[in-house]
């Protein structure tokens, strides 16, 4: 059942890949299926599609790196990517051999393995990926071939930095992180189409295949125990009290012990459950989707039920839980969920195409949906500089936009003639900025200056591209010493912005006093649009 091919094993650090977000499919070698790292829970706004990745069919969440790089397989043009993070980029591109139908894993080093299955003859492949060429230091054939178009397994990285995959013909391998070369290879399984797990001691590996589930030593791919379950089985994952949880064809939901196999606790659910649970951030819950249209809620310690929250749709991926116990998934008619930990709906959005992959999260609360095209969808309000600088009334005396950006006391400096009227503004500066969305739901916008004078009046006014105004939003006497201001917007905060995304603030200065008979002079020290939530639009 185990033949062992390479005999010299090199030791290596036992460093986590922890350290990244989202390493591999399920977050970590366990499945646990929870993001370790996230923002503060008052910055989480509602949601916003940052961006749609152009990618020829995603169908699963990609492997995200503590360097802000990220990696994703797709379909058609048979290709694994690498993006930014931050910008949604694409920094770099390899055609492999055939279809990625799975999520990449990100090695000790920073290197990342991608496989392929083979869409009919073809078999597949694993690569592993250097992430600064994207070129293949060394593949291996894994005789792969494509199930259907949901299941497949993924590559997962061990404790030593050596890697996993199954194979469609029944194999599992423990591939040298290096060499690429097997160090041991388990063979006459059933087809393995679900990513390998490790138990919470790293001594042994869970392997679902065929009817069965099985564990196995990892140092040595030594046989432990096997579990028939008289049904295809889900996928496995293992809980921060080690029991191995999995799902099956015909619905049972197993928590077994993870040194034989045996039954802790058995559930049964109202249709079968394909898909890895996921865990709360304590680890008591256990979170399950299933075909029956329901997400499960159960104890993680004897299987109870605590709630079901039901979907218009199949659900068949794994749900992912962020750092405050929110649960993602998304149907199979391409509608994304967001669940309360209580089992309360907080949104959902239909998407556009179907979704076939678990959801990864990235360390500020970011989405990536495996939704044909990677949907990256934030949770976080974005900002923009000024882009543009008008003067209307007065003079310009010094600096730009660039000075605008940051409360260092680099300024924009301003002055106005000595008008003896209090009628006409003599100072007006329009500061605008370009958007990437149309239409927010809410934004700020932050001001700081001073003048050389208190009998000034400052009017801060935006434009209303509705009603084709400018409405008056803030109005205060000028101050000696830096005076900052945050104005929010919130009802009908859309009218503020054009259809191709612009935002125009404009700041009026007028006497508030007798005049001084000289020019008066004003400086802004900061100007931004922050706080800026855009629309959840697909």
């Amino acid at each position: 059942m185990k033949t062992l091919t390479l005999s010299l094993l090199i030791a290596l650090s036992a460093a986590s890949v922890a350290q990244d977000p989202w390493p591999m499919e399920r977050q970590d070698r366990w499945g646990t299926g929870r993001a370790i790292m996230g923002p503060d829970p008052a910055t989480i706004t509602t949601p916003w599609v940052f961006k749609s990745f152009e990618a020829n069919l995603v169908s699963h969440g990609p492997a995200l790196a503590a360097n802000g790089r990220g990696y994703v397989n797709s379909w058609v043009d048979n290709a694994t990517r690498k993006f930014d993070q931050a910008s949604g980029d694409l920094l770099g591109i390899y055609i492999t051999n055939s279809w990625g139908q799975s999520s990449p894993a990100i090695g000790l080093d920073g290197e990342y393995y991608a496989a392929t299955v083979g869409p009919n003859s073809e078999t597949g492949k694993i690569y592993r990926m250097n992430p600064d060429t994207m070129l293949p230091d060394w593949s291996w054939n894994t005789y792969t071939r494509k199930l259907n178009d949901w299941e497949s397994c993924s590559p997962t990285v061990g404790p030593d930095g050596h890697v996993l995959i199954g194979s469609s013909q029944g194999y599992v391998y423990k591939l040298h992180r290096t060499a690429g070369m097997p160090i041991w290879t388990i063979t006459h399984l059933g087809g393995v189409y679900k990513t390998v797990v490790f138990t919470r001691d790293d001594s042994k590996i869970i392997v679902c295949h065929g009817n069965s589930v099985s564990a196995f030593e990892y140092a040595t791919g030594w046989h432990v125990w096997t579990r028939a379950l008289n049904a295809a089985p889900g996928a496995a994952a293992v809980a921060p009290n080690g029991l191995v949880i999995l799902g099956s064809a015909n619905g049972n939901v197993y928590g077994l012990d993870p040194n034989n196999g045996n039954p802790v606790w058995f559930f049964v659910a109202g249709g079968g459950t394909p898909s890895a649970p996921a865990f709360s951030p304590d680890g008591a819950v256990t979170y399950l989707t299933s075909l029956d249209h329901r997400l499960y809620a159960l104890r993680t310690s004897d299987g109870a039920n605590l709630w079901t929250w039901l979907a218009a749709e199949e659900l068949r991926e794994s749900p992912s839980v962020d750092t405050i116990g929110r649960i993602y998934f998304a149907t199979r008619g391409a509608t994304i969920h967001c669940i309360n930990p209580d089992g309360s709906g907080r949104w959902a959005y239909p998407m556009v195409y179907e979704s076939r992959g678990s959801i990864s999260i990235g360390p500020d609360n970011t989405l990536y949906v495996p939704n044909g095209l990677l949907r990256i969808i934030r949770q976080q309000a974005t900002s923009y500089a000024i882009k543009n600088l008008v003067m209307e009334r007065g003079t310009l005396v010094s600096g730009g936009v660039g000075e605008l950006g940051e409360s260092d006391n680099s300024s924009v400096k301003l002055s106005g003639p000595a008008y003896r009227s209090n009628l006409l503004p003599i100072i007006q500066v329009v500061l605008s900025t370009d958007t990437l969305f149309a239409k927010p739901t809410k934004f700020s916008f932050m001001l700081e200056t001073r003048a050389d004078t208190t009998g000034l009046l400052q009017v801060t006014e935006l434009f209303n591209y509705t009603m084709n105004r400018w409405d008056q939003v803030d109005s205060r006497p000028t101050t000696l010493s830096d005076n900052p201001i945050t104005i929010n917007v919130n009802a009908g905060a859309a009218d503020y912005q054009d259809a191709a995304g612009s935002l125009k603030a404009r700041l009026l200065y007028r006497l508030n006093g007798p005049s001084s008979g000289r020019n008066a002079f004003v400086w802004i020290d900061q100007a931004k649009y922050t706080q800026v939530v855009p629309r959840f639009e697909i």
